[in-house]
């Protein structure tokens, strides 16, 4: 059968939260190469993410609400075009 879901969430119940809040800095690595060098990732506290290439100072913050809703629009706006597209092959 299995281990019920609540178990594996630490005992969370239905409209727990699940996840903990970030309260330090979470940093990772690209495994893939940008221009020659990785992307060294920051999740910070605060709603931010930090990014800059490897052996570089140069960190550029995004705020997380603003790159969700970019992500959104991003998002839309391929859908529009793929319906355009379909549209006008169609015809």
């Amino acid at each position: 059968m299995g281990v019920p879901v609540c178990a594996l969430a630490g005992g969370a119940v239905d409209g727990e939260r699940i996840m903990t809040d970030l309260k330090k800095p979470v940093r990772r690595r690209t495994v893939g190469l940008h221009r020659g060098r990785r992307i060294m990732v920051s999740l910070e506290p605060g709603d931010v993410l930090g990014l800059r290439q490897e052996r570089c100072r140069q960190t550029e913050y995004l705020s997380l609400p603003a790159l969700y809703d970019y992500a959104v629009k991003s998002r839309v706006l391929s859908e529009r075009a793929a319906k355009q597209k379909a549209r006008k092959n169609g015809r």
